[in-house]
């Protein structure tokens, strides 16, 4: 993408990428709405309402982010102890 540059401290790169879908309909829209001949094709915009909304992006990040923590877990579980394992899980110090 001409253009890209992803900052991680000012968003998640799902976010980021929630955003450029959105402007890019926006934008087809606008273009659509310009141009007669596209009086029978499907609206653009009707695509902007069927796009999640800003809590359901942050619900997206979490989740994604708890997936990735559980992912991780499991893949050092074994370097530790049964009944350090159980002591850290009980702290939900990870969730």
């Amino acid at each position: 993408m001409q253009g890209f540059e992803y900052d991680p401290s000012k968003c998640t790169f799902r976010g980021w990428l929630f955003t450029a879908i959105q402007r890019e309909i926006g934008k087809v829209a606008k273009k659509a709405a310009r141009s007669p001949a596209n009086a029978n094709a499907v609206d653009p915009s009707q695509l902007l309402d069927q796009l999640l909304d800003a809590r359901e992006v942050q619900d997206w990040d979490l989740d994604y982010q708890r997936r990735l923590v559980h992912w991780a877990m499991e893949k050092i579980r074994h370097e530790f102890g049964e009944n350090g394992w159980e002591s850290f899980v009980a702290t939900r110090a990870y969730a």
